[in-house]
């Protein structure tokens, strides 16, 4: 991704710019930010940011809910209708734990998504056996499928936001522990 700042962008906007862009304006400077997607950069973000909700059982109304804008807005960035502007970009990386690059399309390392994962599998396991329980009866206190919880501890899913704070309230440990953000399982 690009990210220029300039005072003076109407020189930029003639017959030859062939890309897609999102201008928007700060106040606070009055300087311009554009930020550009290259080529096919914009067909990818939308088919990335759906396929990362998708793959996280997400809804649209949540991601929206999440981004302060409507359902509509978060799904014209899926049908490719309109681009995020910087701040927007930085809120999806964040959300679904990725680089904005890889939401761009300028890289397919999805970033750090694969090691927070394993690190969470890894420590969920860990305190289920610790804890001297099965799978099934977890999985009935969270009340989800025995399948689901196995898809967990062995790194093929992701639980959902509401999920991961019942488990670590369940081991009473935190959120950040089971997430791989601390080494300190003490809740703060």
């Amino acid at each position: 991704m690009v990210y220029l700042e300039i005072r003076n962008y109407s020189a930029l906007l003639g017959n030859d710019f062939p890309i897609s862009y999102c201008i928007r304006k700060n106040i606070s400077s009055q300087a311009f930010y554009i930020i550009i997607f290259g080529g096919d950069n914009v067909a990818l973000f939308n088919e990335r940011v759906k396929y990362l909700r998708i793959k996280n059982n997400i809804t649209q109304k949540a991601i929206a809910e999440f981004l302060g804008t409507t359902e509509r807005g978060y799904r014209n960035y899926e049908i490719n209708k309109s681009t995020p502007n910087y701040e927007t970009l930085l809120k999806l990386a964040d959300y679904f734990n990725v680089s904005i690059d890889y939401l761009v399309g300028r890289s397919d390392n999805i970033g750090n998504e694969n090691t927070a994962r394993a690190k969470f599998a890894e420590r969920l396991e860990s305190l289920r056996i610790k804890k001297a329980i099965t799978q099934r009866e977890i999985a009935e206190y969270l009340d989800i499928h025995e399948r689901t919880y196995q898809m967990y501890e062995h790194d093929k899913r992701e639980p959902s936001h509401e999920t991961t704070i019942k488990i670590a309230n369940y081991f009473n440990v935190s959120a950040d522990y089971l997430l791989g953000i601390s080494d300190k399982p003490e809740r703060q």
